[in-house]
């Protein structure tokens, strides 16, 4: 009968002066038993493991703390989460502001009037422009028909002005 002392891993003989205590022949053996016995005690928390979104069991090589057996059950979950959780959202209805001459929606925002022609009426109904002064100015001349209440002879030309911005101020007035 033998009675010498074996690894408890791999099965050699374990010298006679070792440690009484030793059970493993090298730092080898003793590594790989201990992994090997950490990777069986892992197999075993792992089993009976079942998925939560299809509730098939969950396979081992999984990790500890997986939920699900595959990453397209744990995307199919993770959709199925955002859909529920999402709630429409209801934004109130932009109000646009109508024209004040002919009643359109303005379409721009910052702007009084929907187009050129309305702000161009408006103007000259609030008096901002007169026909008179831009008709004379425009169609004939500065000179030849000045607005209503003045005579033939306007002030810019008796002050001898002659560049077109002095009349443009003269018979409209001072820019804003």
């Amino acid at each position: 009968m033998d009675f010498a002392r074996r690894c408890e891993h791999c099965g050699k003989v374990i010298p006679d002066d070792a440690d009484p205590r030793r059970i493993y022949c090298t730092r080898r053996c003793l590594n790989a038993a201990m992994n090997g016995l950490t990777a069986e005690a892992r197999r075993e928390a792992k089993a009976g493991r079942i998925c939560t979104h299809c509730g098939e069991p969950i396979p081992t090589e999984r990790r500890v703390d997986a939920l699900f057996c595959s990453g397209r059950c744990q995307s199919a979950a993770r959709h199925a989460r955002d859909r529920a959780a999402k709630v429409p959202i209801e934004r109130p209805v932009p109000v646009r502001p109508s024209c004040p001459i002919c009643g359109k929606p303005v379409a721009r925002r910052g702007k009084t009037f929907c187009s050129r022609s309305c702000a161009t009426r408006h103007k000259h109904a609030t008096g901002k422009i007169s026909n008179a002064s831009l008709a004379g100015y425009y169609r004939r001349g500065a000179t030849t028909h000045p607005p209503r209440g003045q005579d033939k002879k306007s002030p810019a030309s008796e002050s001898g002005a002659d560049n077109h911005s002095d009349l443009v101020s003269s018979y409209i007035g001072p820019p804003p």
